[in-house]
């Protein structure tokens, strides 16, 4: 997934992609530092 795809997502989007990806501590990252977890 590219950079410009996750800026377009909801937080909720974000989230629910991070847990998928079993991202520690989703819930508790703000929507930047969600994203550059998931890249």
């Amino acid at each position: 997934m590219h950079l410009q795809e996750l800026k377009q997502k909801t937080p909720a989007d974000l989230l629910a992609y991070a847990e998928d990806l079993e991202v520690e501590n989703a819930s508790t990252l703000r929507k930047q530092d969600m994203m550059f977890a998931i890249l």
